[in-house]
């Protein structure tokens, strides 16, 4: 079944959303709910892999990486949900992928994480690592370092809907991103810049809280919670001007 046949099912009348709105986004049971097991997860691994070294130190670590990437896959269904017409976080969490009927089913929704863990890093690098390179080889904070983070600020908001919404090759385009973003011109420069508080209040509190040992624990869950505004604001974004991206989904 089509994204597009998927979400004419589930769209009913919605009341005009505003940003503020997207803030409660994951203040529901549920994701409050992620956020805390998430935390717990990641809060567990560090404190056992700090205690091991060697293989077993490693072992801990490949089961942090299986946490991130599913944690990575319940962004990604925050965005398709909320570009469906969701107003609060999605309640899936292992049961999507981590499917116990059968090893071929096991395998597939593995697969699956995995594409979706790609689909959520790959606009990061490609929107901020040129930046972050340059300071890296210049180690310069130059008028050409902000120039690329504008850039890239400016263009992953479009480009990680995009990938999420199409779910193939497609949402990789240039030239769909180009013109989506010129149909919408004016709503989307008010994306870039919620997004761009949201991601500058989350740089805010690591200064504040990187030298503190209570600080950095308190720090994951806030940060998860911003993150996962974010992804409703990108998918709240497609829902609300579906009719002038005109997106085949």
């Amino acid at each position: 079944m089509r994204y597009q046949d998927i979400q004419d099912e589930t769209n009913e009348p919605q009341p005009p959303h505003r940003f503020f709105d997207s803030l409660l986004f994951p203040a529901n049971l549920t994701g409050l709910g992620h956020i805390a097991i998430y935390t717990v997860c990641f809060l567990f691994l560090t404190l056992v892999r700090s205690a091991m070294i060697g293989y077993a130190g490693i072992a801990v670590g490949f089961i942090g990486l299986i946490v991130t990437i599913e944690m990575i896959g319940y962004l990604y269904h925050c965005i398709r949900e909320s570009a469906s017409g969701a107003i609060s976080a999605p309640d899936s969490m292992l049961t999507d992928s981590l499917d116990i009927g059968g090893v071929s089913a096991t395998l597939g929704g593995y697969f699956s994480l995995q594409g979706q863990y790609l689909s959520m890093i790959i606009p990061a690098l490609v929107c901020f690592l040129p930046a972050l390179l340059y300071q890296m080889f210049t180690e310069r904070f130059d008028h050409i370092f902000v120039i690329l983070l504008i850039a890239g600020t400016f263009y992953f908001p479009m480009l990680l809907m995009a990938v999420v919404i199409f779910d193939s090759s497609s949402g990789y385009n240039p030239f769909i991103h180009m013109v989506s973003i010129v149909c919408t011109f004016f709503s989307y420069c008010l994306l870039v810049i919620q997004v761009s508080l949201v991601i500058a209040g989350g740089v805010f509190l690591i200064f504040l809280f990187q030298s503190s040992m209570i600080g950095c624990i308190i720090l994951f869950p806030v940060q998860l919670y911003l993150v996962m505004i974010m992804m409703h604001l990108l998918g709240r974004f497609y829902y609300l001007n579906q009719d002038k991206l005109k997106w085949d989904v």
